[in-house]
This record gives C-alpha cells, sequence and structure tokens, in this order.
C-alpha cells in the first residue's frame, strides 16, 4: 500500500531547502498537507526506524573481551577476535538505515547487546563477531547500498573472512539485508565461488525485500540509502537485488548444495503508529516460512534476554546451520582416518570409514565431499586387487562432481578432486595395459594440478610430483626412457622443494629403477642409496618393501648373492604387512631368478609358482609376463618347445599392456631359441 497518492502537478523528490521555500499557502489542499504531516513525521521516525539507542560510549561489559566496538564514523571491525586462538567460524552483523554497529544492536553498556550477549552463549563460543559498520546520514548524502556493499565486501576480504573462515554467517537488520544480499551477489558475479562457498548462513530480521513506504519519505529529503529500498514498484534496484538474490538460491537448489540457508522474520507491531517493514514488505525467498515477531522495527533488533525473541529465534537459526558444520567436520576428520587406515594396511577399517563418510556427505549434499570417499574407495579397490570395481568407482566420482552447474564457476576443492580422479584412471589405465589412455588422464589431471599451483595450492604442486612420477613410469615400462628422466627428474625437484620424503624416497628408488634397465647399475647403486638413506628415517614399509626389490635385483646382478636373498626376503616380510599381493610376487619372482642364477632349478621353479600364483590372484599380468619370460630362460636348456612357448605366452601379453619393447626383446629370444 502506498501512504500517499502523487498527483502528476507535485513532484515528491524536494530537497531540504526546497520545503522550506514552498509558501504555506501551496499546501492548501488538505492532500499536500498529508504530505508535510508525513515529511515531519519521517524526521521523527527515522533514529527508531532505524533502530538507534541512545548514544553508547562504545565499551563492551567488562567480562566480555571486546576487540572492537565501531561508532559512526569508525571502520567495521572484530568485535569478538581472542589473540592466540584460531577460530573458523564467525558472525557479521549488518546495521540498517540510520543505525550503527555500536547502536542498533542494543545497548552496548549493558547485557542488553546482541554481540555481548551472543560473546557469553556457550552454543557459539568457537565463533569470532564481526560489525559491519558504515555511514548512514539522515539528511546529507552518504554512500549508496551498492556502494557500501562493495566497500565493506573488499574489507572484509582485506581482513581476512573469507580465507581464515570456513563458515561464515549473517545476521542483517532492515537495510543492512539488502546490503548483504549485495555482497553475495557480487562473491557470485565476481566469480570467487571458494567465498561463497563458505557462506553458511543468513538471518534477515524486518529487510524491506519489496522496498518500504517510509523510505519514499526520506528519499523526498534526498537520502540515497532512502531511495534504494523504496517500494519495488517505482524501485528498479530493490527489483535487480530482489530478482538476482531468487536466481542464486535456484541455482543453489539445482546444485543440490544446502547453502547458504536463508531465514526471514518481520515486525508485527508498530514505530509511531507505522508497522515499517509489514509481511508484504519482508517477503523474500527464504528457506522457511516469514517468522513474525511481536515487536517493532527497532525490537526486532535489540536482544533482551537469550530465551527471547529476536535472540531465541535468531541464533537458534545460526545453531540449526552450525550443527551441519559439525557433521562436516565429523566428515573431513574421519576421511583422514580412513586415508591412514588405507595407508597402514587396515583395509577393513579403511572401506567402513569411507562408507560412513560418503553417508555423511550425501546428507549435506555435498558433492565434492561425495567424490573424495568414492575415491578414497577406488584407491581401496585398486588396492585390493579389484581394478574393475576400482575404475568404476572413479566414473561414480567423477559424475558426482559433475552434477553441480558449470555457471557456478570453479571450485578449487572440486578441481582438486577432479584431477585426483584424473590420476587414478591414468594408474588403472596404466595397468589394464591402456597406455594412451593412461597418457591422456594423467595430462588432464596434470593440466588442473598446474592451474591450481599457479595460485599457490600446495595439494596442487603435490599432485603435479605424483603425477610426473606416475608418467615416468608409464615411460619406462614402454621403453621412453628419456622421458622417464625427465618425468622422475621433475617428481624429485617438486618433491625437494614440498619436503616431501616419502614422495623423494619413492621416486629416487624409480630412477635407480631406470638405470638399472638400461643396465648402468653403478648409476642405480647410487640412486637406490640415496633412496635407502631416506627410507632409514620413514615409516613407509611399501616403499622400503619396493626399495628392497630393487636393491635384491641390483646384488643378484652383481652375483652378491647373500645380501641379494636378504633383501628379497626382508621385502616379503613387509608386504605381507601390507597385505600387498602384487609386491610380495616381485619379491618371490627375485628369490626365484636368484635360485636360477644359484644352479638350482628345482627351488626356481617352486619360487616361480608361487609367483604365478599371487599374480594371478591379483590380475597382475605383467607380473605374469614376467614369470613367463623366466621360466622360458629357465627350460631353454631342457625343454626348448617349453621354453619356447612360455616366451611366446610373455610376449602376447606385453602386446596387451602395449610395452613394445619387452615384447621384441622377448619375441628375440624365443626366436633365438628356434635357431638351437
Amino acid at each position: 500500500m502506498i501512504l500517499v497518492d502523487r498527483p502528476r502537478s507535485f513532484s515528491y523528490r524536494l530537497l531540504p531547502g526546497d520545503v522550506q521555500a514552498i509558501p504555506i499557502g501551496a499546501y492548501a489542499d488538505r492532500h499536500n498537507m498529508v504530505v508535510l504531516c508525513w515529511l515531519l513525521l519521517a524526521l521523527v521516525a527515522m533514529p527508531p526506524l532505524a533502530g538507534c539507542v541512545r548514544p553508547s560510549r562504545a565499551a563492551a561489559p567488562p567480562s566480555i573481551p571486546a576487540a572492537c566496538l565501531p561508532r559512526q564514523p569508525d571502520p567495521s571491525c572484530f568485535y569478538k577476535r581472542i589473540a592466540g586462538e584460531h577460530n573458523t567460524k564467525v558472525l557479521v552483523f549488518v546495521h540498517g538505515i540510520f543505525g550503527g554497529a555500536a547502536t542498533s544492536w542494543g545497548d552496548a553498556e549493558t547485557e542488553r547487546f546482541w554481540p555481548a550477549m551472543m560473546a557469553t552463549d556457550k552454543r557459539f563460543a568457537d565463533f569470532d563477531i564481526y560489525l559491519v559498520n558504515y555511514p548512514t546520514p539522515y539528511l546529507r548524502d552518504g554512500p549508496t547500498v551498492e556502494d557500501v556493499a562493495t566497500s565493506e565486501l573488499h574489507r572484509m576480504s582485506d581482513l581476512g573472512l573469507f580465507s581464515d573462515y570456513y563458515d561464515i554467517h549473517f545476521i542483517a537488520h532492515s537495510m543492512g539485508g539488502i546490503v548483504a544480499k549485495d555482497m553475495l551477489m557480487q562473491l557470485v558475479e565476481r566469480n570467487e565461488p571458494r567465498a561463497f562457498n563458505r557462506i553458511r548462513s543468513v538471518v534477515f530480521l524486518a529487510t524491506p525485500a519489496q522496498g518500504a513506504e517510509l523510505a519514499s519519505l526520506a528519499a523526498m529529503l534526498g537520502n540515497l540509502q532512502a531511495r534504494s529500498i523504496e517500494p519495488a514498484s517505482i524501485n528498479d534496484f530493490i527489483k535487480r537485488i530482489e530478482n538476482g538474490w531468487v536466481r542464486l538460491l535456484i541455482r543453489r537448489d539445482k546444485a543440490s548444495r544446502t547453502y547458504p540457508i536463508a531465514h526471514c522474520a518481520y515486525e508485527t507491531e508498530k514505530t509511531f503508529g507505522i508497522i515499517v517493514v509489514p509481511l508484504e514488505r519482508a517477503n523474500s525467498r527464504c528457506d522457511d516460512v516469514l517468522q513474525p515477531m511481536a515487536l517493532n522495527h527497532h525490537g526486532v533488533a535489540v536482544a533482551t534476554a537469550p530465551d527471547r525473541d529476536p535472540y531465541f529465534w535468531a541464533m537458534a537459526r545460526i545453531a540449526d546451520a552450525n550443527a551441519d558444520t559439525r557433521k562436516r567436520l565429523e566428515a573431513a576428520d574421519l576421511l583422514k582416518r580412513a586415508d591412514t587406515f588405507l595407508e597402514a594396511g587396515r583395509d577393513a577399517d579403511a572401506r567402513d570409514a569411507f562408507l560412513r563418510v560418503r553417508s555423511l556427505y550425501v546428507d549435506l549434499k555435498d558433492s565434492t565431499g561425495e567424490a573424495g570417499a568414492l575415491l578414497g574407495l577406488a584407491n581401496l579397490d585398486r588396492k585390493e586387487g579389484r581394478p574393475e570395481a576400482a575404475l568404476q568407482r572413479y566414473r561414480d566420482a567423477m559424475a558426482v562432481l559433475k552434477q553441480r552447474p558449470e555457471d557456478e564457476g570453479p571450485d578449487a576443492d572440486k578441481a582438486i578432486r577432479e584431477a585426483d580422479i584424473f590420476r587414478g584412471i591414468a594408474n588403472l589405465q596404466r595397468f589394464f595395459g591402456r597406455n594412451r589412455a593412461s597418457l591422456e588422464a594423467f595430462n588432464d589431471a596434470l593440466r588442473i594440478y598446474t592451474h591450481l599451483a599457479d595460485g599457490g595450492s600446495r595439494e596442487a604442486r603435490r599432485g603435479i610430483a605424483h603425477v610426473e612420477r606416475g608418467k615416468g613410469y608409464l615411460f619406462l615400462r614402454t621403453g621412453r626412457y628419456d622421458y622417464a628422466r625427465e618425468s622422475f627428474l621433475r617428481a624429485r625437484s617438486v618433491y625437494s622443494d614440498l619436503e616431501s620424503n616419502r614422495g623423494l624416497g619413492v621416486v629416487l628408488a624409480d630412477l635407480g629403477d631406470l638405470e638399472a634397465e638400461l643396465n648402468r647399475l653403478g648409476e642405480a647403486e647410487q640412486w637406490y642409496g640415496l633412496a635407502n638413506d631416506i627410507y632409514r628415517n620413514l615409516d613407509d614399509a611399501v616403499g622400503k618393501a619396493n626399495l628392497l626389490v630393487g636393491l635384491g635385483d641390483l646384488h643378484r646382478r652383481q652375483q652378491k648373492y647373500e645380501m641379494s636373498q636378504s633383501e628379497y626376503e626382508a621385502a616379503i616380510d613387509l608386504f605381507r604387512t601390507q597385505h600387498d599381493a602384487v609386491g610380495e610376487g616381485n619379491a618371490t619372482l627375485g628369490l626365484g631368478d636368484l635360485a636360477a642364477a644359484r644352479g638350482r632349478p628345482a627351488q626356481a621353479r617352486m619360487k616361480y609358482d608361487v609367483a604365478m600364483n599371487l599374480y594371478t590372484k591379483e590380475d597382475g599380468r605383467l607380473g605374469i609376463a614376467n614369470v613367463l619370460v623366466s621360466l622360458g630362460r629357465l627350460e631353454r636348456n631342457r625343454d626348448v618347445e617349453l621354453a619356447r612357448q612360455h616366451l611366446y605366452q610373455a610376449a602376447g601379453i606385453y602386446a596387451q599392456l602395449e610395452m613394445e619393447p619387452q615384447r621384441q626383446r622377448t619375441l628375440n629370444e624365443a626366436r633365438n631359441l628356434s635357431r638351437r
């Protein structure tokens, strides 16, 4: 409803000087007298409309550790931010027109001050408190709502709110709700999804989402902020803000996201005979029915007691959102423990944890978290010898990530997960012998990691090292030795910069394997020695075991048989503790080759049989091919036809695995047997 009809002959945008200059006779008719009365009422009603109380000396109660309590024109600042503590949650208060951080929320000298009451509320002990404070003069021009939103957003960003806090909540009163909506919309428009995704909830208290009639009276006096909240029927700005807010929440819902949660309340009591923001003016896109409060426009922002509105209702909404946060923290902690279980060989515990994590993230509608759980399950399936199941898990994880619309913009956490999935797929494709597909997936992962690393992501740099190491191993098995060396050395450089001894030990052993493959045993021994120095002080059973297999092969070729045997046997013990059948097969194959080198064919055949069984159980085709080659060499002096059969079978497997150098070498051995 419009408070005053405006005839075409009357210009309603009057300046203060214009009002004084117009003769009383100009308002002789009853309609114009009503206009004057409303203007005078506006001047009287503005302070209570804004939520102003008697001026405070900006002093919090002694029991409250107030870091800052800004008055006009002081800048926005933290009311509570205890030095030495690092909370990950913050509540931001945004006052309305003609208000202030030290006045809108109650009496700062007493306990009836909202930020002070919250600071002593045990439910929110792990929250910091931030007070937005911007100029909002009565008569002279101040910044527009859009200007306020832009400047306050930059200040919050510069103070670290969007980087230091993972859970950000807003309580906004009156026009402060329009400011808050504009800030959130700007985060989306500026393509800052990482910051936006940290907004958990917004509580709007008597926010004129559809504008307010009373604002038109202040607008007549030339107040720019009042013009921003005039009724939507004559106000394009308020319509743009509200339409943008609706689109923002629609996009949230389409992405199956939970946040930000929006709650709205409106007043039911009059201020000087007027309900400033009634239900129809507060009507907006909210996640629940609008909450009526038996308070006036000023009262909906003043906390009188913890068990009374507005504090009771509004803080319950914040607590509800915080409960989801606790669930999110539980999921993140459980995901770390699942990874630890996986590394420790506690596969059953790891599977239970990953499944629980997935369930939590599904409840939270967190596609990135769910993808992380699926990624962990895929890695577990791969470790337990179920490559096809692992590949399906990777694909499921990628499908979950793709559920979010592309127009929401990039997200660093999502991108890391996507790169991790590509890397997992690359390793599996290499296992299946699909080397071209493996290299493509590695390059996809590398592209994402590199982009994120340019932004300073340590996790992305670690991903780059893992990819380079994976590519190096792929090049090694396909005979592209120069490429393999370059990739291994790049991985070594990144691991060294990150001070990752685990990664460094693995890639140094890889370099030893490369030199051994090229029959450069001296260089291989140097790399193995460097890796061994690292593993002496590192708790990594699988890494140590793989190094011992490499050393066993080296010392066998150097005819240091006793040393070689002890290294193979030690490797087998370590692989068994980790339930790594393929690794155990590699060490057992080494013992078979050692027995053959010592002239003990019966012992060699026994070891080859054990290794073959281990590889077959895990569908380890590369290991099976290597055993067949060793059997062919063992049988060539006893049964040439059987030896030739073993070698041709091995060559066929190498062909399936796209390992051309090994295939050609094995075929040459088989053809040489034919000439005997």
